[in-house]
């Protein structure tokens, strides 16, 4: 029979070797938010190991077991960052280093010397939540309808459903049960680990790949600071953007935040070949070029999604913008055999000088376009009915 300690070895090595694999590939491809977190929740994964591990070697040491229950959770919480970032959600860091922190210090005063449990229920809740959070994300946005966002969720989605059951199961009967030790034990919470860092892992890496291919493919890898369609890409237009909202409140101008979607643009790739998708992207990319005002920054997410933002003497004029941009889309045909023209969600949010600055109007005109495409597409969303 295996001891508990060389389980808990072995699924460290393993854990390495797969985070080792994961990390090299980000840190020799191209960076990027969502491969930092997921570096980093297979690098908690490694130290949580070793932190029990030693602790398996020298039970006297408390302060390895408290350390491993919290670098659990916190890397639980990264893989669920790194799913939100995939989304283009905002992340909230704090959550979950501030969960680890609960988690290392009630682990402290839980009697850790030479007691492996203490601190668990309060880990667990910790992984409970993350995992859970994890899971729901999957179906939501960029990773709705992928095969391996789907590999992923059922990945971190077992986890919660089997540390639920853990929680419970040691609440109600105690860890030396045979319920307990046969069904949520460390042997058995090991093994299902092994599968789940396999199957996680190989999910990941399969998303990031694909994430990379899609840019490359749509030209948002070109040159520093622009994709191929002459618009900046998404980190310069984020910080270009709110540089410019707080330069126009310092002058007494009003700003306006526009998100454009290509509607349907996977179902015209699918329908009439990736050539005319990426004639429509162009097209749309062109128009705001021709229609906003010259002073206007415009920048680009993802394949059909593109932002501007742009200040005005009244925010009226934002109104004025929008109908020259779908007069322009109705003129433009993507397709001309066929007669296909472009139709758009457009979410839009202006701010006198008084009112919120960069991040509140951004996150008002993301809402708004997705509202307008959960409404069917081909519709602006200002705020007024």
């Amino acid at each position: 029979m295996i001891d508990a300690t060389t389980v808990l070895i072995m699924s460290g090595l393993l854990t390495v070797v797969c985070a080792v694999i994961f990390v090299l590939n980000s840190a020799f491809g191209r960076q990027d938010a969502v491969g930092l977190f997921w570096s980093a929740g297979l690098l908690f994964a490694i130290g949580s190991s070793m932190s029990f591990a030693v602790f398996g070697l020298d039970p006297s040491m408390g302060w390895a077991n408290a350390a491993g229950n919290a670098m659990l959770a916190i890397g639980m919480g990264c893989v669920w960052l790194g799913i939100r970032s995939f989304n283009g959600r905002r992340l909230r860091m704090w959550i979950v280093f501030g969960a680890g922190a609960i988690i290392f210090v009630a682990s402290l005063l839980d009697s850790p010397f030479g007691n492996e449990w203490a601190g668990a229920p309060v880990s667990w809740l910790g992984i409970i939540a993350f995992t859970a959070m994890a899971a729901v994300e999957c179906f939501s946005r960029r990773l709705s309808g992928r095969l391996n966002g789907r590999i992923l969720a059922v990945v971190v989605g077992t986890e919660a459903v089997f540390y639920s059951g853990r929680f419970i199961v040691f609440l109600t009967s105690g860890a030396q049960s045979s319920a307990f030790q046969v069904w949520f034990g460390t042997a058995t919470t090991t093994g299902l680990a092994i599968l789940l860092v396999v199957a996680g892992t190989l999910a990941i890496s399969i998303l990031r790949i694909e994430r990379t291919n899609t840019y490359i493919e749509s030209g948002l890898y070109a040159e520093p600071g622009f994709s191929h369609v002459g618009v900046l890409d998404w980190p310069h237009f984020t910080t270009g953007g709110a540089d410019r909202v707080s330069r126009a409140k310092n002058h007494g101008m009003s700003s306006g935040v526009v998100i454009v979607t290509i509607d349907s643009l996977g179902d015209i790739n699918t329908a009439f070949g990736k050539d005319v998708g990426d004639r429509a992207v162009q097209i749309l990319a062109d128009v705001l070029r021709d229609t906003m005002p010259p002073t206007a920054i415009i920048g680009r997410e993802s394949a059909g999604t593109f932002g501007v933002v742009t200040t005005m003497a009244d925010p009226a004029e934002a109104e004025d913008t929008i109908a020259r941009l779908h007069n322009a889309l109705v003129e433009s045909a993507f397709d001309s055999r066929a007669n296909l023209r472009l139709t758009v969600s457009v979410g839009v949010a202006t701010g006198a000088t008084t009112e919120a600055g960069w991040q509140k109007l951004f996150d008002l005109a993301t809402q708004r376009r997705d509202e307008a495409e959960a409404r069917g597409g081909n519709l602006v969303l200002d705020g007024r009915e």
